[in-house]
Parts: structure tokens; sequence; C-alpha cells
């Protein structure tokens, strides 16, 4: 991450849970929210169902962007297909937190 954002002048990064074998909200993450935060990342997520063959719906639902964003507030986050089907959560979610943007 520090590489790209140094010496690649990288902006944003793309988070894809439904590959994942933790939840987005799971405290082993916490680093690399961290060093995304202190770069200045980003950070696209893809939010709602996991739509692929094996992926974890489980770790896509938006309710977890809450704990990433209370710890994270300085952390940009665009959280992709508006997190369908609980997009009311995720729109309450954007309401909430100034730096979690909804994106179609």
């Amino acid at each position: 991450m520090e590489y790209f954002a140094k010496e690649k002048n990288c902006k944003c990064l793309k988070y894809y849970p439904p590959e994942e074998t933790v939840p987005m909200n799971d405290k082993l993450l916490w680093p690399f929210w961290e060093k995304a935060q202190e770069l200045g990342y980003v950070v696209q997520i893809h939010a709602g169902m996991a739509y692929t063959y094996r992926g974890r719906t489980k770790f896509c639902m938006p309710l977890q962007l809450e704990d990433v964003c209370n710890d994270f507030f300085d952390l940009k986050i665009h959280a992709f297909h508006m997190g369908w089907p609980w997009t009311d959560i995720l729109c309450v979610l954007a309401g909430q937190f100034p730096n979690l943007y909804l994106g179609l």
C-alpha cells in the first residue's frame, strides 16, 4: 500500500469482501484500515450480495461498515452497489458518517 501511494501516486484501492475469510469489521483488518487512512486512500468496497460463485455474502453486509466508520472516521469509504438488498441500512449509515459514500 505504501509503495503504490508514495511511488505511483495511487489514490484509491478496492477491498472485495466476498473473497475474504473474515467480515470487514473483524479486528484482524484494523491494521489494513489504519494504513489506508494514514496514506489517504479512498477505499472502494463491495457491499451487498456477493454474486460470485463461492462468494461470502455474510462478509458484505453494509451494517459491518458501522464499526469501520466509527473507528476510522477520516477514512473515505466508497460502498458499491448501494448495499443491495440492504440499501436502506447503507443509506442510513451514509447519513450518519460523512466519510461513507454510496455508489451505484
